[in-house]
């Protein structure tokens, strides 16, 4: 699901809010396009840190700490 909700978000980036970012459009499209994306992000690193727990519970203490520190370090490189 969280995949999907990526995959759907950067076609919509790609096809509708690129022009708005490439053309000089002002201040509040900008902080419409970062609000966007800013939630979106929010959301979808919640979503992969609940699915990591999920995990970890199933798996147990020591490779659900492992797979949640990397769940957490992926999110932040990327």
């Amino acid at each position: 699901m969280v995949l999907w909700i990526g995959f759907c978000a950067a076609a919509v980036f790609l096809t509708i809010v690129t022009p708005w970012v490439v053309l000089p459009s002002g201040p509040v499209a900008a902080a419409g396009v970062f609000g966007i994306l800013f939630v979106l992000m929010l959301a979808l690193s919640f979503r992969v840190v609940h699915h990591a727990e999920c995990l970890a519970g199933k798996l147990g203490e020591l490779y659900g700490t492992l797979i949640l520190t990397l769940s957490v370090i992926m999110i932040e490189v990327r």
